[in-house]
């Protein structure tokens, strides 16, 4: 059986995938600068989350066309160095994404009334235990990070 991976991309070298690689540093500058303008604040909480969540899947989807294909090229060609080095770089450039996902997790914890704003919305809605679930981890963090008060002894 013979499989192909052109589906996805003609190489490291194709017009397409060398696009996508390089706009995935602006896409990730963008959501980094949008996170640090938006996520301080609470107003506007719903359209925040959404906004968020619409940026996450876009580069979620860039993200796994690329990596899909520098995983795939490897599994066929173990030795091949340029899907290793591609591999290695999408990693470092994911990993840029991890403030403005803290910065939306302690966001999230500090709304009050999450329900509610969840079902405000169709798409928060597709994202109710997503977006649940990172308010209780976040709280049980918190939680599991403070420090028991310790008692005076009197007398």
């Amino acid at each position: 059986m013979k499989w192909s991976l052109k589906e996805l991309y003609n190489g490291f070298d194709s017009k397409e995938y060398i696009e996508d690689y390089a706009s995935l540093d602006s896409k990730v500058e963008e959501v980094s600068n949008w996170a640090n303008e938006n996520l301080e604040t609470m107003e506007n909480p719903a359209e925040k989350i959404e906004q968020f969540i619409k940026s996450s899947m876009e580069l979620s989807k860039s993200f796994s066309k690329l990596m899909s294909f520098a995983s795939l090229t490897n599994s066929v060609e173990a030795k091949n160095e340029e899907s290793l080095q591609y591999l290695d770089k999408l990693s470092v450039k994911y990993s840029q994404l991890t403030k403005p996902n803290v910065q939306f997790k302690k966001f999230i914890k500090n709304i009050d009334n999450l329900d509610e704003i969840i079902n405000s919305s169709p798409l928060l809605k597709q994202h109710e235990f997503f977006l649940n679930q990172i308010k209780k981890i976040t709280i049980l963090k918190v939680l599991k990070n403070k420090k028991p008060l310790k008692l005076l002894k009197l007398g």
